[in-house]
């Protein structure tokens, strides 16, 4: 009993401290996105020096009035963003017009890659396009076919004002048939396709995941992060890439399902939360030099191709050891909505690729980089979710004890249980952190609404944390025999596809039936 009691205390004890730590970390990354929100009210504007507004005269521009002169405003790089794309969904046609709606200053091309011209989402393009045609908003080149893959659509300009076109850069979009992969994932394939395509005067590219809803702002905010150079180690320099995060919205009607999605982003969150940069990247929003792939600088595209599985895990290894910044901006935050259909095997399924990921590896210093994040999410899932049981227990026994045992004709040939002083403490301390993760998520949401989706924000406010603590618990429960999972198993389904790893790459795909 002893030897049971001190194993008690000691998880206790660390379960405080983990709570403890996330209460302290959510709170800071609060503090953190107020810091960001001030700095927008500041300026009077979200947008950067790179944007145009739209919606006003452009000689009383605000971007103009941050620079102080219009002379001063910054040559806009050009840019190409590279959407991989599956299937077509409800969502998938407003979340590309977000994409495709920027007041960025500068030239973009926007490069949607698809495995095959069956997939659901050729015809999906082709459908927006005509339906932005008959809008009067694009026009399909002379010689190509309105939709049809390899055909560049051009944007028309609305607002034909001499001085807005001067600052207005040209603005096209096509769909591109990459057809599968052989040696590496297929998103990493429809990646690296999509950039070779791109026009080789391109400064950045811009990777996006194509059910991510983007502000008119981010482009210009993500350029400026790129061309700002940052302190590290004593040296000035640019970011290698930059990047940001998504935002999960569930409802009180959402599925449990969403909400064990969201408990697992709402930890990453803090990561992506300190503005300007950061020491992790998230694959579904990130840009980089076109310089840089052509290069191949550090080995990353090599990684890429020769297994690579995770595209933001294989950069994020490679800026560590090369001591590269990772810029995110404080605006490079994305609302998403989540999925109402989605189940709990599909969520099971999502939890074993993002630990399958933590298996791969594309050399030495990668490999122990992701098995230190496997292990430390391992051990922290363990003892919080052993602790909580455990002090649950606690507490119900010294209850059941006082009410049902504990009479004064058996007292004597029953020892009590010890008060659960530390119990109720760690329960207090899960408590106070699910708290701060809720300032925290109520700061995010002023500050997507000042980036101009207000709906977000009364989203936020529909959260229903009862269900965020019961589904936190839920989540790190299962996490350990995932892990296990991951460990035990090479396979493993993405989108359809059959993904085998052995050591550390992934060595064989098998196509989608």
């Amino acid at each position: 009993m002893a030897s049971l009691g001190t194993l008690l205390f000691f998880l206790q004890c660390q379960a405080i401290f983990v709570f403890s730590g996330f209460f302290a970390a959510w709170h800071w990354a609060a503090w953190r996105r107020r810091v960001g929100l001030r700095r927008i009210e500041r300026r009077g504007t979200s947008r950067t020096p790179y944007c145009v507004d739209f919606d006003r005269d452009a000689t009383r521009d605000d971007a103009d009035v941050h620079l102080g002169t219009r002379s001063r405003r910054p040559r806009h790089p050009k840019v190409a963003v590279v959407c991989p794309v599956k299937r077509f969904g409800g969502e998938t046609a407003r979340n590309w017009r977000t994409q495709m709606t920027s007041e960025y200053g500068g030239d973009l091309e926007y490069v949607f890659v698809a495995e095959r011209e069956a997939d659901s989402a050729v015809a999906g393009f082709a459908a927006l396009m005509r339906d932005m045609q008959n809008e009067g908003e694009v026009e399909a080149e002379k010689t190509g076919e309105l939709g049809a893959p390899g055909t560049s659509h051009v944007f028309c300009r609305q607002k034909k004002t001499d001085t807005l076109d001067a600052f207005i850069g040209a603005r096209r979009a096509r769909l591109l048939v990459a057809g599968s992969s052989t040696s590496c994932s297929q998103k990493i394939h429809s990646m690296l396709a999509g950039a070779l395509a791109s026009d080789e005067d391109t400064t950045f590219v811009l990777f996006l995941d194509d059910d991510i809803r983007t502000h008119r702002n981010t482009i210009g905010v993500l350029v400026r992060s790129m061309t700002t150079a940052c302190v590290k180690n004593k040296k000035r320099k640019t970011p290698f890439l930059t990047n940001g995060f998504p935002m999960d919205l569930p409802s009180r009607s959402s599925p449990f399902a969403n909400y064990l999605t969201f408990v697992y982003h709402l930890v990453l969150l803090i990561a992506f939360s300190q503005g300007e940069v950061a020491k992790n990247v998230w694959g579904g929003c990130m840009m980089l030099r076109r310089e840089s792939l052509a290069k191949d600088e550090h080995g990353f595209v090599t990684a890429y191709k020769r297994g690579g599985y995770s595209d933001d895990l294989i950069l994020a290894s490679a800026c560590d050891e090369h001591d590269e910044i990772v810029g995110c901006p404080h605006e490079a935050v994305f609302p998403q909505r989540l999925d109402e259909t989605q189940t709990l095997r599909q969520w099971w399924n999502y939890v074993r690729r993002q630990l399958f990921v933590m298996d791969t590896y594309a050399n030495d210093w990668n490999r122990n980089v992701n098995h230190g994040m496997l292990f430390v999410l391992t051990y922290l899932s363990l003892a919080t979710t052993v602790a909580l049981v455990l002090c649950g227990a606690h507490l119900f026994l010294f209850v059941a004890a006082r009410v049902f045992f504990f009479t004064d004709d058996n007292a004597k040939f029953v020892r009590p249980p010890p008060p659960p002083t530390l119990s109720f403490a760690t329960f207090f301390c899960f408590a106070l952190a699910l708290r701060a993760a809720r300032r925290m998520y109520h700061d995010t949401g002023k500050l997507v609404a000042a980036l101009g989706d207000a709906d977000a924000f009364e989203k936020v406010r529909l959260i229903d944390w009862k269900k965020v603590a019961l589904a936190f618990f839920a989540t790190y429960a299962v996490v350990p025999l995932a892990a296990v999972a991951t460990l035990a198993s090479r396979e493993v389904e993405w989108a359809g596809i059959r993904y085998v790893k052995k050591n550390g790459k992934v060595t064989r795909l098998e196509s989608e039936r």
